[in-house]
């Protein structure tokens, strides 16, 4: 039975997390050995209440029911997760967060708010607010696991969030000086 296919869907704005979006994530690979391109979108709750968070709840039940029709596996795994399937909850998930882990083969393009790419790699890190545009799709392992996945296209910047990894900014540590030669004399 062939893969089923939703059409490219847009993410309501979410938190960006674990990203490899420039480079492609070096353990993550296809069945083929090519690598993979990752993130990781966090939904707040007021993200899952807009139209598009519904359009990719309903993504994945048209998808499914085309893939496997009234005979949906037991155990099919679905892209949207929460803190309780974790062992380990990550920095910027909260309780009734919703997440969804996307991949892709090809780099996405990447976008500011004004549809300019973004080249710095340090505009967008863990914490920053997006929106995806994605597709549905199903899959079946050969191992026999059955689920339905989305796959990323493509990524706009849409604001600055809490910074996701720690650390702090250069900017933010230090105050404009002026350099005292004689403190090194």
């Amino acid at each position: 039975m062939a893969e089923a296919r939703s059409e490219v869907l847009r993410t309501p704005e979410a938190v960006a997390s674990f990203l490899n979006v420039f480079r492609p994530h070096p353990e993550q690979k296809t069945k083929d050995g090519r690598p993979k391109y990752t993130l990781t979108l966090i939904f707040k709750p007021k993200a899952q209440k807009t139209p598009e968070f519904k359009a990719l709840k309903r993504a994945v039940e048209d998808v499914t029911a085309a893939k496997w029709g009234d005979e949906r596996p037991k155990k099919l795994k679905t892209p949207f997760l929460t803190a309780e399937d974790l062992d380990k909850v990550p920095a910027g998930l909260e309780e009734d967060d919703v997440f969804i882990r996307l991949t892709a083969v090809n780099k996405p393009g990447i976008v500011d708010q004004n549809v300019q790419p973004i080249m710095d790699e340090s505009e967008l890190y863990a914490g920053a607010r997006v929106r995806c545009s994605v597709q549905c799709f199903s899959w079946v392992d050969d191992k026999g696991g059955k689920g339905v996945s989305f796959g990323l296209n493509n990524i706009q910047k849409v604001g600055d969030g809490d910074h996701l990894a720690g650390g702090s900014r250069a900017e933010d540590d230090f105050d404009a000086v002026e350099s005292d030669d004689n403190l090194l004399d």
